[in-house]
């Protein structure tokens, strides 16, 4: 357990107390750096105590450093130690408190993505204490040792003072070093409580998601349990006497999907109000020759573009599939529903062959609609479990990268503005891209028409493109990016239009 009171206070102290206060805090701090049981524990008391320990250093350091008289010569040597010897070997160990500390905090969050086993999680913290308590125990030793030295052996002192008689005291430089690297431990318990709760965001959506997509199978799977049911119903009625309660059943099934909701919108405002919510973080990741490295993400807008490209299109394609199905489920019911009736008002009811084969075609139908979401469904959970994770950001590859796309189109017109010069600029930028450069030349009024719209199918180049999204009032517009080709349907349309040309146009 993490005690409350490790490193002591400085009360009045004078220039016989300064090294020894300083000595006694970190043999306070190494003798329950040990005790640290878990991950959790560790980071807290690294951060607490850590910080502390600076505190310390900083306050017996400057009193000593106030009672100097300005420009005098050095001949304590506890101010050589406070002063000379110590400082640089102390800025070290607030160094390495910050690293520990940051990384603790990495593998603490990632452990709560499921990014790192619980084995690694522990192996981790075991090295985090190792390194710690093995640096602080060498550096208390050294301490210790230096201050015996430099009081028994006046020769040493001498020569240790001589040394640095033609210094100026470096204690002010050594000050503001440590006030530093106190505030880098703040900033780094700060980065750690806002992922935190950014992870919690980041979950939350997940839900909504997978609420949807879920919503849309057990609806597909409901309604073709409820048309298989019908199927093996329309297949047993021989008599006129037993059509009513058929009839009822395909009543209740009209009136079932005419009354669902094929988009969730609810779901979509839920999702587009957590994704809003986003903030904006500018995160410790790490830290290079002594200097603690920051990122800046944007959440909002990286998560608002990752699920436009990788989310979104699968959603609406299992929401028009949902809706093809349903479309084609309230045409043949109503068919054989009217057949019902027809039937029950004649003499001898035909047979419903015709009826049968309609409903078992849309059974078949539903089953391959069933087959079809489990697979975009299985997309959607793939890149949620691996790619939407808050604590990717401490990777060196772009956070959510979505992929540009293969052409980037160009235009230049009669007078290029300041799109055409835009271009030119970074024309070169993406030579190596593949890209397809388009000039479009406005000669006619169709052609305007025509310019515009191949205007609203480019994205802008930016990593962020701000005004991209706001070209279009429909929130569940998601681009040009994600038109692909049908050609099933596109065959399917030629062969009704074909048909439409003979005649055939009653329908």
């Amino acid at each position: 357990m993490v005690e409350t009171d490790v490193i002591k206070d400085n009360p009045n102290s004078n220039s016989d107390t300064w090294v020894d206060l300083l000595l006694e805090n970190f043999q306070s701090f190494n003798s329950k750096i040990k005790d640290q049981s878990n991950p959790d524990e560790l980071y807290q008391y690294i951060f607490e105590k850590g910080s502390k320990l600076l505190l310390t250093a900083i306050q017996v350091g400057q009193e000593a450093f106030d009672n100097l008289e300005p420009n005098a010569k050095v001949t304590s040597p506890d101010i050589y130690l406070l002063h000379f010897s110590y400082p640089d070997r102390i800025k070290n160990l607030g160094l390495l408190c910050r690293d520990v500390l940051l990384q603790l905090s990495i593998a603490k969050l990632r452990r709560s993505e499921d990014l790192v086993t619980e084995e690694e999680y522990e192996q981790h913290h075991q090295e985090c204490l190792n390194l710690i308590s093995t640096e602080f125990e060498q550096s208390q030793n050294y301490f210790t040792k230096e201050r015996e030295t430099m009081l028994s052996k006046p020769e040493v002192l001498k020569r240790k003072l001589d040394s640095i008689k033609h210094l100026v005291n470096p204690w002010e430089l050594y000050s503001s070093q440590f006030d530093i690297i106190n505030r880098q431990l703040e900033e780094v318990d700060l980065g750690d409580s806002q992922l935190k709760e950014t992870i919690s965001s980041y979950f939350e959506i997940k839900e909504v998601v997978i609420q949807m997509r879920g919503n849309v199978l057990k609806v597909n799977e409901l309604f073709a349990k409820k048309a298989k049911s019908a199927l093996v119903n329309l297949k047993k009625i021989p008599q006129k006497d037993s059509l009513d309660q058929l009839i009822d059943s395909f009543e209740e099934l009209l009136n079932l999907a005419a009354s669902h909701e094929i988009r969730s919108e609810a779901g979509m405002r839920a999702l587009e109000d957590m994704v809003n919510q986003l903030p904006i973080l500018t995160i410790p990741i790490g830290s290079k020759a002594g200097f603690l490295v920051q990122r800046k993400i944007d959440y909002r807008k990286s998560v608002q573009k990752w699920m436009d490209y990788e989310i979104l299109p699968y959603m609406i394609d299992l929401w028009d599939n949902e809706e093809a199905t349903f479309s084609h489920l309230l045409s043949v019911a109503s068919q054989i529903r009217t057949s019902l009736r027809v039937s029950k008002k004649m003499e001898n009811p035909s047979g419903f062959q015709g009826e049968i084969s309609s409903l078992n075609g849309l059974v078949k139908e539903q089953e391959e609609t069933i087959s079809k979401s489990k697979e975009m469904i299985r997309h959607i959970d793939e890149q949620l479990a691996t790619k939407f994770k808050v604590t990717e950001i401490y990777r060196e590859e772009e956070y959510l990268k979505v992929p540009l796309q293969t052409n980037f189109a160009r235009f230049t017109g009669t007078d290029p503005g300041n799109l055409g010069k835009f271009a030119k600029n970074i024309k070169k930028l993406f030579e190596n891209l593949g890209q397809q450069v388009k000039e479009v030349k406005e000669k006619t009024p169709h052609q305007k028409l025509e310019t515009a719209l191949d205007i609203l199918e480019t994205r802008n180049e930016k990593e962020t493109p701000d005004h991209y999204h706001s070209l279009f009032l429909n929130k569940n517009f998601i681009g040009d990016l994600f038109l692909v080709k049908r050609t099933k349907y596109e065959s399917e349309l030629e062969k009704i239009v074909t048909n439409w040309n003979k005649g055939q146009n009653r329908s």
